[in-house]
């Protein structure tokens, strides 16, 4: 593995407004599990072969390419887990939304790479150098092995990163030399092809290049010719541009199995720090999660997480999920988990507390950790109804969204049966007149007054309509 760096400059010259930038993983499914100390090693189900492996499978003597057989007589602890093409793909465009701010233009290369379009950004970032710093800092935080070359053509940049070397630079002689010196198995090349072109005599892409098309168009494949003439720039090269998704869902995997969902809790916290970011980025937030639980035997537990209002906190979202799992039980070992939220929405500004010690924990947050410790079901709250009947206004519903404050004036204790009353009274806010309930043969027919005794208490008295009534009656108590 070699690592090469060139610049001696800005974004100046004729070439670099072609310049291409391609980022190779060769780990990706193997970096993307939580760090482990144990050999672990991503192998193929079809060949029994590994593909990947970690530093500590590496320093017992295990190689990508070998055998099960002989990997496992090199490494007693080495754990295995199987290549997931799909998982690498979705691994991919994650990569490529986070890169997305950084970087406008990006291809992903299915099943290892990123194809950027870094001309057009060296202008703005004032040359290669901060460029290319701001993406590393990035893929340091992803925590990801990777190589990265710089090409005037997408497949000239993407042979020299595959050959793991790092070789960033914008002068035109390096970019037009180093690819041409690697080896015949550094381009995308069908295996055919390459044992015919090796019989000839040819090393490196220099020499392959140099011959006339008419011949080699009689020794390889029509892909592998229209490879080389986009490798040369004879022809154009189409690329395909990502685009950002609307909403967040992520795929993690363990590394390895478990029976209870105590494991999914550390990579959980990273895949949540992941959403934080998204929702920041677009300054929106979400009061809904949704959480599968990938079991064995292609079983899946679907889990639903309420937040109360809009949050995007990883830390309030991670004590949330806490919350669900300890009340799930699990039929199977679960290997996977998948994060994802589908609505969201801009955020509101919520005034706080400005000289507290300790932020408040809001009613919409309170409500969230009941529900999640004890289930939407199990949290009722006092919900006002379309009907204007004291006592029949407010009853309880399952905790959700809604108003409590009506808009007319009511009292703090509503008595059960009214009570009637012979005492003077001053009556200060009044009549608001009742007349409901035919619907259901409970009529009413009052005018309401909010009145004050003698002793200065505050009452909610009426007089009845249907049949007439000039008695008071006392029906609650204002606090």
């Amino acid at each position: 593995m070699f690592t090469r760096y060139r610049n001696r400059g800005g974004a100046s010259g004729p070439s670099h407004n072609m310049l291409w930038l391609y980022l190779h993983f060769p780990a990706l499914q193997l970096d993307s599990l939580p760090p482990s100390p144990q050999p672990l090693a991503v192998v193929c189900e079809q060949r029994f072969h590994v593909l990947q492996l970690n530093p500590p499978a590496q320093a017992q003597g295990v190689r990508t390419g070998m055998g099960m057989a002989l990997a496992c007589s090199l490494s007693r602890e080495l754990q295995v887990v199987p290549y997931r093409p799909e998982f690498s793909g979705e691994r991919l465009r994650e990569l490529a939304h986070s890169l997305y701010p950084l970087s406008a233009d990006i291809s992903v290369f299915e099943p290892d790479g990123l194809l950027l379009k870094a001309g057009p950004m060296l202008r703005y970032y004032t040359g290669l150098t901060p460029y290319w710093h701001a993406i590393q800092q990035q893929l340091q935080h992803e925590r990801l092995r990777h190589f990265a070359a710089t090409g005037l053509r997408p497949f000239t940049a993407r042979a020299v990163a595959r050959s793991e070397i790092t070789h960033i630079t914008v002068e035109q002689q390096p970019l037009t030399q180093q690819w041409q010196s690697l080896p015949l198995s550094a381009a995308d090349l069908a295996p055919r092809a390459q044992h015919e072109l090796a019989r000839l005599g040819l090393k490196n892409l220099g020499q392959l290049t140099a011959l006339p098309r008419s011949e080699l168009a009689e020794r390889i494949d029509a892909a592998s010719l229209r490879y080389l003439q986009q490798l040369t720039g004879d022809q154009p090269h189409p690329v395909d541009f990502y685009i950002p998704p609307a909403h967040f869902q992520q795929y993690r995997e363990l590394v390895c199995e478990s029976d209870t969902t105590a494991a999914l809790l550390p990579p959980l916290n990273l895949t949540l720090q992941s959403l934080e970011h998204f929702l920041r980025q677009r300054d929106q937030v979400t009061e809904q999660l949704q959480l599968t639980l990938h079991l064995r035997r292609d079983r899946l537990v679907n889990l639903e997480v309420y937040a109360g209002a809009g949050e995007d906190s990883a830390p309030l979202w991670q004590g949330l999920i806490e919350l669900k799992l300890e009340s799930v039980s699990l039929e199977e070992p679960v290997y996977a988990y998948t994060l994802s939220a589908h609505r969201t929405f801009a955020r509101e500004a919520i005034a706080g507390d400005l000289f507290g010690e300790h932020p408040a924990i809001t009613p919409a947050q309170l409500l969230a950790r009941l529900q999640a410790k004890l289930g939407r079901d199990a949290i009722t709250q006092t919900a006002l109804t379309n009907d204007f009947r004291p006592g029949h206004t407010t009853p309880t519903h399952t905790a959700k969204h809604c108003a409590l404050t009506p808009h007319s004036l009511r009292p703090s204790l509503l008595k059960s049966k009214p009570k009637a009353t012979a005492e003077p009274l001053v009556l200060v806010h009044g009549p608001e007149r009742i007349v409901t309930g035919w619907w259901d043969q409970q009529t009413l027919s009052r005018d309401y007054f909010v009145a004050r005794n003698r002793a200065g208490r505050w009452l909610w008295v009426y007089r009845s309509l249907n049949p007439p009534d000039k008695n008071w009656h006392i029906h609650g108590y204002f606090s």
